[in-house]
């Protein structure tokens, strides 16, 4: 630009920045999105100029200064783009929402709210309301990054769509790369499968399926067989020809093993079934069988208040290699409210550790959530209605040697050998990993990365 100068002009939603520019090559619209995009990178939002109007050059008064009252009062219709009415109900909302807030009559779908003249009072008071009035959360960064009626309708469409699946993607790989599906355990979440996801970067798309649960609006009652349906379905809709690659941890291994004897059902293959440290319905093992049944971690006789005992079971199920610092700390304030122990479990992580301190920063929503509670139950509920059923493809399995006697891993290694219609397994193979932590350790990860990626070879 040649020259600019920045005034304050009264608007319909206050008081407002307005940019003047004597722009060194055509004023075009593309020129005026450019400067100001520029300008949102480089200042905070209550600095970015509302307003952009181009000039030949500047007013001047008799003294060669800049002659304010000549220059030009804004006019947002002269620069917004070819109106474009709102079509869905969304848009629509959103549109009525916007005159409000912005004080004027008609908002079009290329709109720019900001161009309009909001700015950052405006914008929260509008999220305010979008959640008051739509029961739509919306935070304000994803305005900015979204600043149209209808780049933001299509932003809240598909953020909607993926909170309410139960498959997401945890990495990326080439088209070309197989995809391995991996099934929570029964925490209902899948953030134990991230360090598989980091490993596998590149090599392979891995997928975790999530319960639905955490959708407060979904499956509030759903049975273990509907639950299997449904991840078969979406599993689908995800990949829609085999071969298939499943894994499960802990409860994850059942629901795996449930969905591979469906997509075998339905004619398809599955090329791989892993099974890590995979749960037995408590009703199979017969009653003399040598068993260890103190688990890791586990506090029995603590005094904690139900309250807590849950908090800090959902924390650990969210993060098994804490449990044994979680267990210290019950041992020592058996007395403590939840939030005394969210307190403390913020300060578990180092500095660097940027993801799990982004994880446990959102911790506190998760724990005080009884929607997230009531997963656990709900699956373990569930859980009762499991059979095993016969597969075509040998499950590879993982097990975690400290925490079962000699013989309670042979008669686990036999049920999974039986469910095999070959009589059996591809691979059967032990870990020195606690069943909580065992599915972080590099060594088991390693193991199932080279065991996954033979499978096609």
């Amino acid at each position: 630009m040649q020259d600019c100068a920045i005034l304050t002009h009264e608007g319909p939603s206050g008081l407002q920045l307005v940019g003047y520019v004597i722009p060194r090559e055509p004023a075009t619209a593309e020129l005026r999105e450019h400067l100001l995009s520029d300008l949102r990178s480089r200042l905070p939002d209550y600095m970015v100029p509302a307003h952009l109007l181009f000039l030949e050059h500047f007013p001047l008064n008799a003294n060669g200064k800049l002659d304010r009252q000549q220059l030009p009062t804004p006019d947002a219709s002269l620069w917004r783009q070819t109106y474009v009415a709102p079509t869905t109900a969304l848009e629509q909302a959103l549109a009525e929402l916007w005159q409000q807030a912005l004080g004027i009559e008609r908002v079009g779908v290329s709109d720019n709210f900001f161009e309009l003249g909001g700015h950052s009072i405006l914008a929260i008071q509008f999220i305010s309301t979008l959640k008051a009035r739509l029961n739509i959360e919306l935070r304000l960064q994803e305005l900015l990054a979204h600043p149209s009626i209808g780049a933001l309708a299509s932003f809240i469409s598909r953020k909607h769509r993926e909170q309410s699946q139960c498959v997401v993607r945890l990495n990326t790989a080439p088209a070309t790369a197989p995809n391995l599906f991996c099934v929570h355990p029964s925490g209902g979440i899948v953030f134990c499968y991230q360090p598989l996801a980091k490993k596998l970067q590149g090599q392979a798309s891995v997928y975790g399926v999530m319960h639905r649960g955490f959708n407060q609006q979904q499956n509030d009652g759903q049975t273990w067989d509907a639950m299997i349906a449904d991840y078969s379905r979406e599993i689908i809709k995800a990949q829609p020809q085999g071969p298939y690659h499943l894994l499960g941890w802990s409860l994850g291994g059942p629901i795996a093993l449930d969905i591979a004897a469906i997509l075998e059902g339905l004619g398809h293959q599955v090329a791989f079934l892993g099974l890590v440290d995979s749960t037995v319905p408590e009703q199979l093992y017969p009653g003399g069988l040598p068993r260890h049944r103190h688990l890791h971690g586990e506090q029995p006789g603590s005094d904690a208040s139900e309250e807590l005992r849950d908090a800090i079971g959902y924390f650990d199920l969210l993060f098994p290699t804490l449990t044994e610092r979680t267990a210290a700390w019950l041992r020592d304030s058996p007395h403590g409210s939840v939030k005394q122990f969210y307190d403390w479990a913020a300060g578990l992580v180092e500095p660097g550790q940027g993801e799990l301190l982004t994880t446990v920063q959102n911790i506190k929503t998760e724990v005080m959530n009884a929607q997230a509670f009531s997963v656990h139950e709900r699956l373990v509920e569930a859980f009762d209605a499991f059979t095993f059923k016969p597969v075509d493809v040998k499950p590879s399995c993982w097990w975690a040697v400290p925490e079962k006697t000699a013989q309670e891993l042979a008669f686990a290694e036999a049920l999974i050998t039986r469910c095999s219609r070959s009589g059996a397994l591809n691979c059967s193979l032990y870990s020195p990993e606690p069943h909580r932590s065992m599915i972080f350790d590099e060594g088991l990860i390693g193991s199932v990365v080279e065991v996954f990626l033979g499978v096609d070879r």
